[in-house]
């Protein structure tokens, strides 16, 4: 979840449900791994603390459109894999869902002051 393809909503904003106009879509082959990857910073300290993430979920996106409505759904992890801190950042290995046409979703990490990290993407067949 990088700084051009995601976007962060400080506390206490809510998660945008839509994608923003403009934004690209994250594209991947459903049924793929994606490394969502990101860190996380409070006064210029970085945080490294599981207790320093709230909730991680994606959501599915009614259709692959800016003002679509979503379905919430629980993230799949990679082989047993969890979130966690890996020496310079964290990462969350979502194990796509495979998908016969474009599928849209949203992944979302909400941090303990329930500021945002969001970014969206287009599960290609």
């Amino acid at each position: 979840m990088g700084v051009d393809n995601s976007i962060f909503v400080a506390a206490p904003g809510l998660a945008p449900t839509v994608k923003p106009a403009g934004m690209d879509w994250n594209a991947v082959k459903g049924g793929s791994t994606v490394p969502l990857k990101f860190n996380v910073y409070a006064g210029g300290v970085e945080k490294k603390s599981l207790t320093d993430i709230k909730d991680f979920k994606t959501a599915q996106l009614a259709a692959c459109a800016e003002s679509a409505l979503e379905e919430p759904v629980e993230i799949v992890s990679t082989g047993g894999t969890t979130l966690r801190y890996d020496t310079s950042q964290w990462i969350q290995n979502w194990q796509t869902p495979k998908v016969n046409t474009d599928t849209c979703y949203r992944a979302t990490v909400t941090f303990a002051d329930l500021s945002t990290l969001s970014a969206f993407f287009k599960l290609k067949r």
